[in-house]
């Protein structure tokens, strides 16, 4: 059991422009599905440290915004209270920076030490990189670190992965694994049937984070009757559910509002032709990926209660 460790924590992004009353928060919904809509791949080496890596361009540029203050903030910390290991979380678009947060963490070996474990959770993440960006996590993660408890010392993996997915959520089959956008998925992938709030759950390859067995989702079936989404909820927590600050909100100018007005709008017209371009090129991969899924019996299967131990 681990005692102390630095938890960061990347949130999804902040709704759907428009949903809100609220014009600043419509404003950052828009920023947000700018950043998601982004999806061509950065057109130089990104990270800068792993040869032919290449990453969503959206989600690098908004991680660059934080990056140098997070490794800052990390290595403080690390140095003042000695964890025991780093844990970072991410859900939805905070997936996929807590994934590039990893890596430059990784990477960052004066202020987070090799020693140190690092532990990579997202729900619902997006794929981020290309096969050399997934090649370098898998290797940082997999190198063999020494680690010592009450005077023992062993050899353990320098970090784990997991990638958590519900059967249904469609994001995760974003952006595309193909000639024309070739992202991939990270290992390793854990898939979870049935219940929203914490089904039957599948580790999959731990070597390929694209293992078709656990990849499946259909747009039709992301959103049941009583509207819980298979995106935004996670072992019965509600994803969407963040914390606002009230104070100054009756002082917003009326500019605010025509501004979030104007961009979500620009960004609705966005979704329409994103929803009906990746509908088409994804839903019938994603049903061949889904009789697969159902066909094949040997993932390996765990409890409720030990995956909750193991992966919580």
């Amino acid at each position: 059991a681990y005692t102390r460790e630095v938890v960061v924590a990347f949130r999804g992004t902040n709704g759907l422009p428009g949903a809100s009353l609220d014009p600043l928060k419509n404003i950052k919904a828009s920023l947000n599905w700018v950043t998601n809509l982004n999806v061509l791949m950065t057109d130089t080496q990104t990270p800068d440290y792993v040869p032919d890596s290449k990453t969503h361009k959206g989600f690098a540029i908004a991680f660059d915004t934080v990056k140098g203050e997070l490794v800052s903030g990390v290595g403080g910390l690390v140095k003042e209270y000695n964890p025991k290991r780093v844990l970072v979380v991410g859900h939805s678009l905070g997936g996929a920076l807590a994934t590039l947060a990893t890596a430059e963490l990784l990477h960052s070996t004066a202020a987070v030490p090799q020693t140190l474990p690092i532990v990579l959770y997202t729900y619902g993440a997006p794929r981020v990189g290309n096969d050399a960006f997934v090649q370098y996590m898998y290797t940082q993660m997999t190198d063999t670190i020494d680690t010592t408890v009450n005077g023992v010392t062993t050899p353990t993996q320098r970090g784990q992965a997991w990638r958590i997915v519900n059967e249904n959520d469609p994001i995760p089959l974003t952006p595309t694994h193909t000639d024309l956008l070739p992202f991939s998925h990270t290992a390793t992938g854990v898939l979870v049937r049935g219940s929203l709030d914490g089904g039957d759950v599948y580790v999959c390859d731990k070597q390929n984070g694209e293992d078709v067995r656990c990849v499946a989702g259909e747009f039709s079936e992301s959103v049941n009757i009583e509207g819980s989404n298979a995106h935004t909820h996670y072992f019965g927590i509600d994803m969407q559910f963040t914390c606002s600050a009230e104070n100054g909100q009756d002082e917003l100018l009326d500019v605010a509002a025509v501004v979030g007005g104007v961009i979500g709008g620009v960004v609705f017209v966005l979704l329409v032709w994103w929803g009906v371009y990746h509908y088409a090129r994804i839903h019938k991969p994603a049903q061949a990926a889904r009789q697969k899924v159902h066909n094949t019996p040997d993932l390996e299967a765990e409890s409720d209660s030990h995956t909750h131990n193991k992966h919580t």
